[in-house]
């Protein structure tokens, strides 16, 4: 899997660092937005990078640890500008792309859907919050929500972990 890291400005003049991954240069057909919790960098979802990668996506992410004490710190006002300015980079591609988000990111988009352009789809993986909230149909009729069932076995690549 190539893997490339650049630097990315985002439109409020903050730079970021930038990863894309995918099977092999150009081998894809459709791009993939990762924003992680928000408490850690979505790279360390090694697996997710995988199976998008094996199903044609370029996943792209920003180093981008929203609320965290790492530098470079953003805030809720700086995350949803940074994810704009991804967003738009990436649509200029002219590739259909798609934002997966989870638990706190998945919320913090919420208030910018309106900046992100036209994604294909968009995926929010909280375990902890209520998606989608109530007024979110009537501005997007296109979501939808699905609940998800997990099984022990789905929460741990580690089995060791799970016996505690």
């Amino acid at each position: 899997m190539n893997h490339i890291a650049r630097d990315f400005a985002s439109r409020d003049g903050r730079s970021y660092r930038m990863h894309s991954w995918e099977l092999r240069q150009g081998g894809y057909r459709k791009i993939a937005i990762l924003w992680g919790n928000g408490l850690w960098p979505a790279a360390v979802e090694t697996r997710l990078i995988g199976f998008l990668a094996e199903r044609g996506f370029k996943a792209v992410t920003l180093d981008l640890a929203y609320g965290s004490d790492e530098p470079p710190r953003a805030g809720l006002r700086a995350f949803r500008a940074a994810a704009a300015s991804l967003a738009a980079a990436v649509a200029a591609e002219g590739l259909p792309y798609y934002l997966i988000a989870s638990s706190f990111s998945a919320t913090a988009l919420l208030g910018a859907m309106k900046e992100l352009g036209s994604p294909a789809a968009a995926v929010f993986l909280s375990p902890v919050l209520s998606l989608p909230p109530p007024g979110l149909r009537s501005s997007f009729p296109f979501f939808g929500a699905a609940p998800l069932r997990v099984d022990s076995g789905m929460l741990s690549g580690e089995p060791a972990l799970l016996g505690g």
